[in-house]
C-alpha cells in the first residue's frame, strides 16, 4: 500500500488490517517516526512532521493560527489568507470566510466591518 504520508497510523492500520490476508507493505513519502505501523519503505522519516502542511492539520489548527496572527491586530480576510498561505496553509477563500464566520459564532472572533479581530485583542473593544 502507498500513501503519501503517514502521520499517527491510523489509517494505514485500518487498510493494512482489512488488507492483512494478502500480507501488504506500507510504503510512503513522508513517515513520522512515531507512525504505528511503521512503513517498510519512507524517503523521509522525522521525529515530527513540522515543514509539511498535513491537509487534516489545516482546519484543526486554524483556530489557534488565527487566533495568534490576529493577537498582532486586525486583519482583513485576504490579509488573514495571505498570512496563512506564508505559514503553508492553503485554505480556500470561501471555506476560510466560512470558518471565521464559524469562529465568530463562537465568540472566538469578532467582525468589525471588512476587519477581523480577538475580543478584547488590539483594537478589539
Amino acid at each position: 500500500m502507498v500513501d503519501e504520508v503517514v502521520d499517527s497510523g491510523r489509517t494505514a492500520r485500518f487498510i493494512l488490517d482489512h488488507l492483512a490476508p494478502y500480507e501488504p507493505q506500507l510504503a510512503c513519502l513522508a513517515a513520522s517516526d512515531a507512525a504505528d505501523p511503521a512503513p517498510h519503505f519512507t524517503a523521509w522519516s522525522m521525529s515530527d512532521l513540522p515543514a509539511l502542511v498535513l491537509p487534516w492539520r489545516v482546519l484543526r489548527d486554524a483556530d489557534q493560527t488565527a487566533e495568534c496572527l490576529l493577537a498582532a491586530g486586525p486583519l482583513t480576510t485576504a490579509q488573514l489568507d495571505e498570512r496563512l498561505r506564508d505559514l503553508g496553509h492553503d485554505i480556500d477563500p470561501d471555506l476560510l470566510e466560512s470558518h471565521l464566520d464559524h469562529l465568530a459564532a463562537r465568540d472566538r472572533l469578532h467582525r468589525d466591518g471588512a476587519l477581523w479581530r480577538l475580543p478584547g485583542g488590539p483594537d478589539g473593544g
